[in-house]
């Protein structure tokens, strides 16, 4: 009963999705002889970009934890631009979770998830423009620290904070951001296991299983984006 309670207003599919981001990357990360760390890294990471899928709060709560944990992997694998895009992201995150506890909203089939919304193309243009700009300096920063892959970890960071941005700003671009992400995520990973740090599988598992649940999110939050819209329009009728 309780656990029928717990899982109340989640789908068969997200079930599925869940039990995969638990047990995939520790079965890869295990097979692959990569630590603690790097498993419960991409299981808390994989779990909180589900959870985020779903327009809940508590997946950017558990984005906290998790984000330390990859940051940590990241630095002992010296690939500083993620650790760095961790530690300029993590004001946005706050800021983040603080707009979806202001905007959150009790959806009848789902329970409580965040309030969708609509941002300007210019704004989104200015941000992507913005990064685009300071890629340029974290290319060189990144170049000075000695960081692996310095090309796709440059881009990979730029695109994070844009990301990160869209995610606090609840806009639905924020899954189609995070989904391009995962594509560079995967290809950064899969560079530095194939210069031999094969430790790192589990991590790659991560993006990877990012991809499947981002993709699942573009659809879940233009449902609950269309779901609000109706209701909102039923509340103004007179």
């Amino acid at each position: 009963m309780r656990l029928k309670k717990l899982f109340k207003g989640w789908s068969a599919f997200e079930i599925i999705l869940l039990i995969l981001g638990l047990t995939v990357p520790a079965t890869i990360g295990i097979a692959f002889g990569s630590g603690v760390l790097e498993i419960l890294a991409a299981t808390l990471s994989v779990t909180q970009a589900l959870l985020i899928a779903k327009g809940k709060i508590s997946g950017y709560l558990l984005c906290l934890v998790s984000m330390i944990l990859y940051a940590i992997v990241c630095f002992n694998n010296a690939v500083y631009g993620e650790v760095i895009m961790i530690a300029v992201s993590y004001p946005i995150i706050l800021w983040g979770i603080r707009t979806w506890i202001k905007n959150k909203r009790i959806d009848t089939k789902k329970g409580q998830v965040v309030v969708i919304n609509k941002i300007s193309r210019k704004e989104v243009a200015i941000l992507i423009a913005s990064q685009a700009v300071m890629g340029i300096g974290y290319f060189f920063l990144l170049q000075a620290l000695n960081t692996q892959q310095l090309v796709v970890s440059t881009i990979l960071f730029a695109w994070s904070v844009v990301a990160a941005y869209l995610l606090a700003r609840r806009s639905s671009l924020s899954l189609i951001a995070f989904f391009i992400n995962d594509i560079i995520g995967i290809v950064l990973w899969a560079l530095i296991i194939a210069g031999g740090t094969t430790s790192a599988a589990a991590v790659l598992v991560m993006p990877m299983m990012y991809l499947l649940n981002d993709g699942y999110g573009i659809f879940m939050w233009r449902k609950l984006r269309a779901n609000q819209s109706k209701k909102q329009q039923s509340e103004v009728t007179p």
